[in-house]
């Protein structure tokens, strides 16, 4: 599965900040930064960004298991795991 990393969000100084083991690459640490994977290192800079990972996620699933059916979010403080690599938070 391809992940989505949108590379004009991600600032990076040579050295520093978590590699993020989903983009295969150095995040930055901002400040303002809305939440980062402790597991997987990436880091989601808004709220808006982890709803628009989370609901892509869960569209993946509605299409590939006809089984069950996963609605979409609305409130980022229901997501309780990162979407990235389903560690909790």
């Amino acid at each position: 599965m391809a992940v989505d990393c949108p590379v004009d969000r991600i600032v990076v100084m040579a050295g520093e900040g978590e590699w993020c083991a989903s983009c295969h690459r150095l995040e930055g640490d901002l400040p303002g930064d809305f939440r980062p994977c402790l597991e997987c290192g990436h880091v989601f800079r808004t709220a808006e960004e982890l709803l628009e990972a989370e609901n892509k996620l869960r569209r993946m699933f509605n299409e590939r298991f006809t089984d069950t059916y996963f609605p979409p979010v609305t409130d980022v403080e229901t997501i309780h795991s990162c979407p990235l690599c389903t560690h909790d938070w």
